[in-house]
């Protein structure tokens, strides 16, 4: 029975990564796995947290390795830690994320990489929060999204040229290359919503329970991209700037720093760490 009041997060682990070369979650990064330091980074306010793998010898090294350090340091998490095994192979994070859905007993979930040693529990509380507010004014909503994007400024110094020739040149040339740039909120289908898509935060975001089935589904078409997923769901965008959440809604502008995102990728990230 789906609950509204818990909250649920899934950790996806998969397989062996190609770049690294080897299983990441189980990597130290300073001294520490980490497995552990998204672990770490859980707070209270979590019920339950689910840990998808790809098989069960993984399950049992991965269980081995967080009961060895909670041992170590004498504590226990204060949320329920459940491990479960990916329910089809070999098809990407976005099969993690099925099983993971399915096995929530909250009504959302928010996905974290093992790979992400520098999640927060800041970014953690914060996105349950922006999910608790959107969900009081709109009743259809399937997930909660970050994106983020770079603005290329241009250099328009004009030299040999006045102030006053220079403000107008420059306002000129500012409407001729306006564009709207998104903000956080709802997208139709069109030009904006794929450009948003493109910039956003897969693994790092909350999707609704009950979306495993159009992952089923669109597992069934050999779909897996984790972004055609996003593009058939009702998710608000929640565009991340300066690490903060810029949006015309006061209640949601919220502290998000980039460091969040930064994924463990190649031996030579572990150190630059390290």
């Amino acid at each position: 029975m789906k609950s509204q009041s818990n909250k649920s997060i899934i950790i996806l682990c998969g397989g062996m990564s190609k770049r690294m070369g080897q299983d990441k979650g189980s990597l130290q990064i300073q001294e520490t796995p980490m497995i552990i330091h998204v672990l770490e980074a859980i707070t209270p306010q979590i019920n339950e947290v689910i840990i998808v793998l790809n098989d069960r010898d993984r399950i049992a090294k991965y269980k081995s390795i967080i009961d060895s350090y909670l041992k170590k340091l004498d504590k226990k998490f204060n949320f329920k830690l459940i491990f479960v095994e990916d329910e089809i192979k070999n098809k990407g994070p976005i099969s993690g994320i099925m099983t993971g859905l399915k096995n929530i007993s909250s009504e959302y979930g928010l996905i974290l990489p093992c790979d992400s040693p520098f999640i927060s529990n800041e970014y953690i509380n914060n996105m349950f929060k922006i999910l608790n507010e959107i969900k009081s004014i709109y009743t259809d909503v399937d997930g909660i999204v970050p994106f983020h994007f770079k603005k290329k400024l241009e250099n328009k110094e004009k030299n040999g040229k006045n102030k006053e020739n220079d403000n107008e040149n420059d306002n000129e040339k500012n409407n001729e290359n306006e564009i709207d740039l998104p903000k956080s909120g709802f997208y139709k289908e069109g030009v904006m919503k794929n450009f948003i898509i493109e910039n956003t935060e897969p693994l790092h975001s909350i999707y609704k329970k009950n979306t495993y089935k159009t992952i089923e589904l669109l597992l069934e078409q050999n779909e897996m991209k984790v972004k055609s997923l996003i593009k058939s769901m009702n998710s608000y965008f929640i565009l991340i700037d300066e690490d903060k959440v810029i949006s015309t809604n006061e209640k949601l502008n919220y502290n998000i720093s980039g460091s969040n995102f930064k994924n463990i990728n190649y031996k030579k990230d572990i150190d630059e760490i390290n």
